[in-house]
């Protein structure tokens, strides 16, 4: 039995973009939904990406719907990881 996943068996090479290129002539091909260059091969964009924290948030108090007092309470703050920002 092959140990290979059994997606790696259709998958194909794709060469990868240098995000510092000059070239400018990727394009989106809407038949397939990504990336090609001017010759119509596959390519994906190669960037850096970046730790981005939101900062945290207090909710006033309020009542619900049905006539239920919610205190105010704070949202936490979070982190995640967004390309070019």
């Amino acid at each position: 039995m092959n140990n290979k996943h059994f997606i790696k068996h259709f998958m194909e090479p794709v060469p990868v973009e240098d995000p510092l290129s000059e070239e400018g002539d990727l394009r989106f091909d809407a038949e397939r939904q990504l990336l090609t260059n001017a010759a119509g091969e596959l390519c994906f964009e190669s960037g850096w990406y970046t730790n981005t924290r939101t900062s945290s948030k207090y909710i006033k108090g309020h009542r619900s719907r049905s006539n239920k007092y919610i205190p105010g309470r704070t949202r936490p703050g979070k982190t995640d990881r967004r390309k070019g920002k």
